[in-house]
């Protein structure tokens, strides 16, 4: 993604990715509680200039909310 790019309504595109030197040391719950104490702040605008914040941890609250 560069200044200028627009991404389309339904286009998916990895933001993060997380490797392990050692991936067979590293737990499933090791990861959980890495991306626990984690948060992903994107701050965007719409085609018509609109400004939008993402927040994972806003979003993890979210759905706590709605189960």
């Amino acid at each position: 993604m560069a200044q200028g790019y627009s991404m389309h309504a339904k286009e998916k595109c990895a933001i993060v990715t997380i490797q392990f030197t050692e991936p067979t040391l590293v737990t499933l719950e090791e990861v959980n509680l890495s991306f626990d104490h984690a948060d992903l702040i994107i701050e965007y605008k719409s085609f018509y200039d609109e400004k939008f914040t993402y927040s994972s941890e806003v979003e993890r609250a979210n759905n706590l909310n709605h189960t």
